[in-house]
């Protein structure tokens, strides 16, 4: 091989192109010419330059795994396809040898491709900057992924703070509107640290709002007692949640819109027409 000829594939070697028999056979040609070293020096730092000068992107952790098995593949295609030209060329070689032909069989050599020095730089510039166009782009769909979570939350959060400024609007309303009464009941023996306020107008609309009620046994519901001339009224049945908080909205029997009293039982799930279980909270009406 000529001097030219291995000047050709110094730029090869420095992105690492060649195989391993060219390579062998450069680096005993650079051990003994200077003038190869120098200038595949040059070709590492023109490497090495284009490498840097790449935007400096994160890529996601699946981005090596699917890039790695593309090469991987590609590799394996490219043997089976280099030994199945071998085989074919030797086949054909050996199917035109004549009787008095020698029996050695030549191997086909195998033609190569050089590119000028500046087609090989801006391959290797065109590479990279691929590569860094498309780990832009990945980088640039998880980013607005992330953004659209964002917004997903943002707007459920938002949806949740104006739910809860609703109620209370209603709550204040219920509670400091001028023709309504208010009772405060409090726990018995059966739930000491139980308390509830309670607000009905005059058109017989009630809520009551509850705190640290114990949790309602399974088949048992809380069931609320409107009592009007010493008779009991039932209300409406309800279960607090995991923290004993419950926030009730009822209807007061016509004939109970009077009631000077009140009483919270626990009783069977669904209510019952009388109270029959232990009372839990009791209050009277304010004046």
């Amino acid at each position: 091989m000529t001097h030219e000829e291995y000047k050709e594939m110094l730029a090869e070697h420095a992105l690492g192109a060649l195989d391993a028999g060219e390579a062998r056979a450069l680096e005993s040609h650079l051990a003994t010419c200077a003038d190869c070293r120098a200038e595949l020096a040059q070709w590492l730092d023109t490497s090495a330059a284009l490498a840097y000068s790449a935007p400096r992107v994160e890529p996601p952790p699946a981005l090596r795994s699917r890039l790695l098995e593309s090469i991987r593949t590609t590799q394996a295609k490219s043997i089976d396809d280099a030994t199945q030209r071998r085989s074919v060329a030797v086949e054909e070689s050996a199917s035109q040898t004549t009787p008095a032909a020698t029996n050695v069989v030549k191997m086909p050599e195998r033609a190569r491709t050089r590119w000028s020095t500046m087609q090989q730089f801006g391959a290797l510039a065109a590479s990279l900057a691929f590569v860094a166009f498309s780990i832009s782009l990945i980088m640039l769909w998880n980013r607005n992924r992330a953004m659209q979570a964002e917004m997903v939350r943002l707007n459920r959060d938002l949806q949740t703070t104006q739910e809860q400024l609703n109620r209370e609007q209603e709550i204040s309303k219920m509670f400091t509107a001028p023709d309504t009464r208010l009772a405060t009941l409090t726990g018995t023996e059966m739930a000491p640290r139980a308390h509830a306020r309670l607000a009905y107008n005059k058109s017989g609309a009630a809520m009551m709002i509850a705190d640290e009620l114990p949790p309602a046994p399974a088949g048992k519901d809380y069931q609320i007692w409107f009592i009007a001339e010493g008779k009991p009224v039932p209300g409406g049945v309800f279960k607090p949640d995991a923290k004993g908080h419950v926030e009730m909205h009822d209807q007061v029997p016509a004939h109970a819109r009077g009631a000077t009293a009140f009483a919270i039982t626990l009783e069977p799930q669904g209510g019952t027409a009388a109270p029959t279980g232990e009372k839990y909270l009791l209050g009277a009406a304010s004046s």
